[in-house]
């Protein structure tokens, strides 16, 4: 299994792709998240993916679908990390992850603190990078 995060047009729907771009989608997506869970939606999204192990980040321009990708992973079947493909861009995703308010005991809002890449993924069973 790989997990790759792509910066994409805001716009970009699954719908709104060719019958090709689905197919490649449908054929090598295992899952996604579009827009990318607790990240800022601007003129730009993240998607964050788990894609087949045959993905090819070369193949996507081939198909028109021109995304950045931001960081590309492989894992074994056990979720343990083999290798970085492409090194992740901290600085480009946690910029556009929005921040979370920490409370105090009492409930009462304290101070704005901005997410990281595991904090907002736990949600996915992502392993972390």
């Amino acid at each position: 299994m790989k997990r790759v995060i792509f910066k994409v047009p805001a716009d970009t729907e699954f719908d709104t792709l060719t019958e090709d771009q689905q197919e490649a989608i449908n054929t090598l997506f295992n899952s996604y998240r579009s827009p990318m869970e607790n990240s800022i939606v601007g003129t730009t999204k993240l998607i964050d993916a788990c894609v087949d192990d045959s993905f090819d980040p070369s193949g996507m321009a081939a198909l028109g679908l021109n995304w950045d990708i931001l960081g590309l992973w492989q894992f074994d079947k056990y979720g343990k990390l083999i290798n970085t493909i492409i090194p992740y861009n901290k600085i480009e995703v946690e910029s556009r992850l929005s921040p979370y308010e920490e409370s105090d005991r009492e409930g009462n809002g304290i101070t704005n603190r901005q997410r990281t890449i595991n904090e907002a993924h736990n949600w996915g069973n992502f392993q972390e990078i």
